[in-house]
């Protein structure tokens, strides 16, 4: 039960760690196409101040926010070292070349509440290794009792003699051993007051580690729920911001709009698209995390 358990958080960690790798790299793409937007206003900017029709307090704020945008940036890249350090902690194998597929779907068919609250009872790792506890300290009772019982033995053999001539030479016995030690009766009672003890003390943390347990699937389900809302506001943002995109390209086509107010609307449309991709990672995340609490072996 332990290396269930143990493989289901390995498992979990894995796919925390490669849907976190994929938003973070969904961020950083956002974040290059906010600095190509702002590079090409700054270049714009310094035409124009050239030209005299712009001031150097313009320049100096877009070469501000191009500085805070590239820290940004770092910061992401940071971000995906880690995570890529970490997961290669838990597989050994480095995964920082690696491009991960980024089409999966929101994942298996929710069911009801109460489902997973059941599934939850009878398959949770920590409550059978809690049921487990019980067991052993019953074992523990039963083995107490049984230390107050008498040792009692059976043996058979013969002797030997060749000195007494009228005696035979060889005598079979049998007989029964019996031992039982008094001082043994109370030092078992301290033992067998502990083991009662101990068992009330696992029978208190089943109930403690059940009310836990539904408690986390609750929650976990809960927030299930609002990334599925999430995930659905998310994509209907995306599919404005490609309308809002499309436009913009016909707009250039037909010469209404600078370079600048396309990359602007590319921004927007990657930011779109890293928060849908967000709300499928956390959304992957929480249903993972339900598996974990309502299954005993790990589910790839």
């Amino acid at each position: 039960m332990e290396y269930n358990k143990a493989e289901l958080q390995v498992v979990n960690g894995v796919e925390r760690l490669y849907y976190g790798i994929l938003a973070v790299r969904k961020r950083i793409e956002e974040n290059n196409k906010r600095i190509e937007s702002i590079e090409r206003r700054a270049y714009d900017a310094e035409s124009a101040m050239e030209a005299g029709k712009s001031t150097d307090a313009v320049t100096l704020g877009m070469t501000a926010n191009l500085a805070a945008r590239r820290q940004d940036l770092l910061k992401l890249r940071i971000e995906e070292s880690g995570y890529i350090s970490d997961l290669k902690k838990l597989t050994g194998t480095d995964f920082s070349s690696v491009q991960f597929a980024g089409n999966f779907t929101a994942g298996n068919l929710v069911q009801p509440l109460s489902y997973y609250l059941d599934k939850a009872e009878a398959s949770n790792t920590d409550l059978q290794l809690a049921d487990l506890k019980i067991r052993k300290a019953e074992h523990g009772i039963a083995a107490a009792k049984r230390s107050y019982l008498p040792d009692v033995g059976l043996m058979a053999g013969y002797s030997y003699q060749n000195s007494i001539k009228i005696l035979p030479e060889t005598n079979p016995f049998i007989g029964a051993s019996f031992s039982w030690n008094i001082q043994d009766i109370f030092s078992n009672r301290r033992v067998a007051r502990q083991r009662r003890l101990q068992l009330e003390q696992a029978v208190e943390y089943r109930e403690y580690a059940s009310k836990s347990t539904a408690a986390e699937v609750e929650n976990a389900y809960r927030q299930l729920q609002e990334s599925g809302e999430l995930i659905n506001a998310a994509a209907e943002s995306v599919q404005f911001r490609k309308r809002n995109l499309g436009i913009e390209y016909d707009r250039q086509a037909a010469g209404l709009n600078t370079m600048s107010e396309v990359l602007d609307a590319e921004a927007e449309y990657a930011k779109a698209e890293a928060d849908y991709y967000s709300a499928m990672v956390n959304y992957r995340v929480m249903m993972a995390n339900l598996i974990m609490l309502t299954s005993d072996k790990a589910v790839r």
